[in-house]
């Protein structure tokens, strides 16, 4: 790892940063390795809702038979094992609420560009439409 006047580098993977006492990568916590592995797997469930139906296949119940694990709102994710999934003509937005209160987002263009992630609230896919990062 690298640190140049000031400026954290950050884990690409995991997007964890340096501790300020150690200069050791700080590790995730449980929850928070949950919910960004939540994501990813909204994220492939909304996928193939896409495929299979479009746009409109979009919806809770059908990303619940898609991805049982996981509960799919409308609203905002509110509690851990919730994601809020929003789609536009170019993006899926998808934000998974942690047990630590964080929630996390990410961004998957639908023509091939890069994912992008973020954390923010409110916990909604159409938040997540925010995220500008390239990683976590």
């Amino acid at each position: 790892m690298l640190l140049l006047g000031g400026c954290e580098a950050s884990d690409p993977a995991t997007g964890a940063k340096p501790s300020a006492e150690t200069g050791q990568l700080a590790p995730d916590s449980p929850g928070d390795v949950e919910a960004k592995a939540n994501a990813h797997l909204a994220n492939a469930a909304a996928l193939v809702a896409l495929l299979d139906g479009g746009p409109p296949a979009i919806r809770p119940a059908s990303l619940a038979f898609i991805e049982p694990s996981l509960k799919f709102v409308r609203t905002a994710a509110r509690h851990p094992g919730e994601v809020s999934v929003a789609v536009s003509d170019e993006e899926l937005g998808i934000a998974a609420m942690s047990e630590t209160g964080s929630c996390f987002w990410l961004v998957d263009a639908l023509e091939g560009a890069e994912s992008r992630y973020g954390q923010g609230l409110p916990c909604t896919g159409r938040s997540a439409f925010n995220a500008s990062e390239s990683a976590w």
